[in-house]
């Protein structure tokens, strides 16, 4: 599928999206200049969730968060960012899922922002 607003490629992602109040995980298309479009038979295949930052499906590009940076992991003090990249390759990680933001900074997900 191409993007409604530029017309590139978009990329095909499963991820949490927050709609009309709750958070659905569905499939989606991204693109990387625009964010996220849903098509109406992608929402309905979506299912609600409780947003899990240690599910790798439930992160997307573009997905607001707050994150741990591994120099101030021990210090409890939070980043907050948009996700650029998901980094981590595995289904599911006990500490959060690693990311690279937009920003260029890399961390674990410790909370999904609205």
């Amino acid at each position: 599928m191409r993007c409604k607003v530029c017309g590139r490629l978009t990329k095909e992602t499963i991820g949490v999206h927050f709609l009309n109040g709750k958070w659905i995980l569905l499939k989606a298309d991204y693109c990387y200049q625009h964010g996220s479009f849903i098509r109406p038979e992608q929402l309905r295949e979506g299912v609600e969730v409780v947003p899990d930052p240690t599910i790798r499906n439930h992160i997307r590009p573009g997905l607001h968060v707050l994150i741990y940076l591994k120099e101030n992991r021990l210090l409890q003090k939070p980043t907050e960012g948009f996700v650029g990249n998901v980094l981590t390759k595995s289904f599911i990680h006990s500490r959060g899922i690693k990311v690279r933001l937009t920003d260029g900074q890399i961390g674990r997900v410790v909370k999904i922002l609205k």
